[in-house]
């Protein structure tokens, strides 16, 4: 017999305060030289990856141009995403190989160049931050029931390792996505994850990919996690939602070292 436990009774994770922007909602971050946050809903299109023209190439281009100049920052990298666990390193050296090409196949991004801001896209979809509190570095990957699955937000965790990043000086921002409220799964779903993190209500098994998250890093020995309290179906008139018809549309979620 599966026995479902109601995770509103586990430990909170800390949740991340916003300041409202023209384009995207800044979070209130630690870290003074660095800037993270999420576009909002509205007329613009900001990824290259869910576009079918030359004509919408354009729009995504003139879209990020007018972000760059809100934030600050000199350019946008992102990636072709596929839901896989694949991890690009953005550094001077190959920097201009990622600004010139967006369909660069991965879903992580990794950098410690300042005054770029690295991107993924999502519509439901779990964006993850990764901060350091010492070392100049920063990451971000994308990741649904697939990538959580494959652990893709440990694998990021290599290569602040590589920086000597001790795990416990760092912060983790979980970004909005359609969570435990409305993510509403199939039986198959306990193939990939512990029965704990699922909720029974009346007929409908829902997932709480959050925790999974959330317990994975606190293994890791990073206790540092926050979250933004926003669920991506809830709030449809301010983030993009893929369940709720968003085909087209897509949230932004950024990092960047100022």
């Amino acid at each position: 017999m599966l026995f479902l436990v109601d995770l509103e009774s586990f430990t909170r994770i800390e949740m991340v305060d916003y300041i409202e922007r023209e384009l995207f909602l800044e979070y209130k971050v630690k870290r003074k030289d660095l800037l993270a946050g999420i576009t909002r809903k509205g007329s613009y299109n900001f990824s290259f990856h869910i576009i079918s023209s030359e004509e919408e190439k354009l729009f995504v281009k003139s879209s990020r141009k007018k972000l760059l100049k809100e934030t600050g920052f000199k350019e946008i990298v992102s990636l072709k995403q596929t839901h896989s666990d694949i991890i690009k390193f953005v550094d001077s050296s190959n920097l201009s190989e990622f600004v010139n090409n967006p369909y660069i196949i991965g879903d992580g991004l990794v950098t410690n160049v300042k005054q770029i801001l690295i991107a993924v896209s999502t519509a439901d979809c779990v964006p993850i931050m990764f901060i350091s509190e010492g070392e100049s570095l920063c990451g971000i990957v994308h990741a649904g029931w697939r990538g959580v699955s494959s652990k893709i937000h440990l694998k990021m965790l290599d290569n602040f390792k590589k920086y000597g990043v001790s795990f416990d000086s760092m912060e983790i921002i979980i970004g909005p996505h359609n969570r435990k409220c409305c993510y509403d799964v199939k039986n198959d779903m306990f193939n990939y994850f512990d029965e704990k993190y699922f909720l029974r209500r009346e007929e409908n098994l829902f997932l709480n990919l959050e925790d999974v998250i959330r317990d994975d890093f606190i293994n890791k020995g990073i206790t540092n996690i926050y979250s933004v309290n926003l669920c991506s179906s809830c709030n449809n008139d301010l983030l993009y939602s893929y369940r709720k018809g968003d085909g087209k549309g897509r949230n932004l979620s950024f990092i960047g070292l100022t």
